[in-house]
């Protein structure tokens, strides 16, 4: 200590250390450098994928990522309850899909709730337990958002459940989601305007990574990978609204607006479709495909209920309508994916959504109402399929149909839409009508008076309704027979054709018959009926007619073309001329 202080006093002044350099001097606060950015962390990064870069989750003092690394917690605060459970609130949760191929976009399921209770396979004792523990049920209540990303970056084809106060339970040994409030589902992959739903009551099966084989003494401490919903099931009351192309057939005609535009190259309008039942909604996903299930769940002792699908033509203020017991209806996704990359177009996919590929009702009694067509049907089962554009309506022991006064009775009935003949340009697109026999329909020809003449067609085999050219076509086969009570006659073959053209606005639909040297005989037998003009009628195999003016017997064929003579009597008569 003595030779410390002799050094100091004599040798302690002399400062042998060198200057530092200027780099090395004291500055202004202003005047140093920024601090370098600090790495954002992993789970925060994953919070702000799947909730946005300026989310509250960031901000959340308990942020927990599980082992398996596909789900992540966020929350404020942290309670274990007495029986053993963990509460959260406010409660986010995220879900990563796992996808083998890694050039696919990562599929995200996010959920919210204001307050939410965890029960996990062994205790916790502290925060930092969860992250080794796993979830075997939970509960959330308060508002609840449940959103998933559809695998795609863009946040406007998102679909979005919204639970009003919930509570909304989880059970992992059922894979199971389910909740007694009402839901409201919106799917924005549907453009320009979404699909929605709402409904009370719901059930959410989850799709799970198959398990690897182990052997019986392992010890399975994790749960499988959730890889996405299998099914959602909507419980009662459910009310959906969805947009299919305009050019779709189902309930419906495609319009002529719709293919010239489409000939155009202009976007397709979309058709308003509305389901309401007091029953439950069933949605199984598959690959590619949905399967969309309706059902009125009509039990003994219960008021009668329906599925109602109502076709919206906006526009022109009219509806189809489709009323049954249950109804199924398989989807196809529109995913736009390029032939060559397979990666989605994002850009397309802003206008894909969802087409109907065929769709099936049932009941007691099916009803089929067209205000456009001024058509009304019954059945026990109906039958839409997009790829043949085929509607049937099939009835036990027969479906029955009015159209104009006019009444159809057969086994059933199938309506496809026929494309016009481009080589055609006056050509123009048809339905053709088939009704299987034995059948019968009722036509009524009405005079000026308004005054109803019923006619009777009767077929064994069936009637096709078509067009030839310009002239609406009409088919019937085995046994076939025209009755007209009224005036006392009737035509019968094995088969009866007749050809009817619409009148002009100022002249009749007449049409000169073939130049032949046969004399003609004249009677009337067959109405035009619904503003159709009678223009030939052909009767083959086992030809017969009765009038007041005509008898014929077993002749082989008949060919009938007509005109319309007008006459000073208190009825207008149609005569035809015959021809061998």
């Amino acid at each position: 200590m003595a030779l410390y202080f002799v050094y100091a006093y004599f040798l302690g002044a002399i400062d042998g250390i060198p200057p530092l350099p200027l780099a090395f001097s004291a500055r202004a606060k202003e005047d140093l450098p920024p601090l370098p950015v600090r790495p954002t962390s992993r789970v925060v990064t994953k919070l702000q994928q799947a909730f946005g870069l300026d989310c509250p989750e960031v901000q959340r003092k308990i942020k927990i990522e599980l082992n398996s690394r596909s789900m992540l917690f966020a929350a404020d605060s942290f309670q274990i309850e007495p029986d053993g459970r963990v509460r959260l609130l406010p409660l986010s949760v995220v879900v990563f899909n796992k996808d083998k191929n890694e050039n696919k976009p990562l599929e995200i399921n996010t959920i919210r709730g204001e307050v939410a209770y965890l029960k996990f396979d062994r205790p916790i004792v502290n925060l930092t337990d969860i992250g080794s523990r796993k979830i075997i049920g939970g509960e959330i209540s308060g508002k609840i958002e449940i959103i998933n990303n559809r695998k795609t970056p863009s946040r406007d084809d998102d679909l979005f459940i919204f639970i009003p106060k919930g509570p909304l339970f989880y059970q992992e040994n059922k894979q199971l989601i389910w909740t007694a409030d009402s839901i409201h589902l919106t799917d924005n992959h549907s453009k320009p305007r979404p699909t929605e739903i709402h409904g009370q009551g719901m059930e959410m099966e989850l799709l799970t990574e198959a398990s690897l084989p182990a052997p019986p003494q392992a010890k399975k401490t994790k749960s499988d990978n959730i890889l996405g919903v299998k099914r959602i099931k909507l419980l009662a009351q459910v009310d959906m609204h969805l947009y299919v192309d305009n050019d779709s057939s189902f309930l419906g005609a495609t319009p002529e607006k719709e293919k010239k535009d489409a000939a155009k190259g202009l976007p397709k309008e979309k058709a308003h479709i509305g389901i309401k039942t007091l029953g439950t909604f069933d949605y199984l996903i598959q690959k590619g495909r949905d399967i969309a299930t309706f059902d009125a769940c009509i039990s003994p002792g219960t008021p009668k209920r329906d599925v109602i699908i109502t076709r919206h033509h906006e526009g022109k203020g009219q509806i189809d309508q489709l009323v049954c017991e249950k109804l199924e209806i398989n989807l196809k996704r529109k995913d736009n994916v390029g032939p060559a990359s397979g990666v989605q177009n994002e850009e397309k996919s802003l206008s894909s959504g969802i087409d109907i590929e065929n769709a099936l009702a049932t009941g007691k009694e099916v009803v089929l109402i067209s205000e456009e067509e001024k058509l009304e049907a019954h059945g026990n089962s109906f039958f839409y399929d997009a790829k043949t554009s085929t509607a049937t309506l099939k009835g036990s022991p027969e479906m029955w149909a009015i159209k104009e006064g006019n009444v159809l009775h057969a086994v059933d009935m199938t309506i496809q839409n026929e494309k016009a003949d481009p080589k055609n340009p006056a050509a123009k697109s048809f339905q053709k009508a088939t009704a299987k026999g034995p059948g019968w329909i009722d036509i009524t020809e009405k005079d000026k008076d308004k005054k109803g003449k019923p006619v009777r067609a009767t077929w064994k085999d069936q009637l096709v309704s078509t067009r030839e050219g310009l002239f609406d076509l009409l088919i019937l086969t085995g046994d076939a027979r025209f009755d007209d009570p009224l005036h006392d006659q009737n035509l019968h073959a094995d088969t009866l054709k007749v050809w009817l053209k619409t009148a002009g606005p100022n002249k009749p639909a007449t049409s000169d018959p073939p130049k032949n040297k046969e004399q003609p005989l004249q009677a009337a037998v067959i109405p035009s009926g619904s503003g159709k003009k009678l223009h030939r009628v052909e009767a083959i195999g086992n030809v017969s007619a009765d009038s007041k003016d005509l008898i014929i017997r077993d002749s082989g064929r008949l060919s009938a073309w007509f005109k319309i003579i007008r006459l000073n009597l208190p009825h207008q008569f149609l005569s035809f001329q015959i021809w061998k």
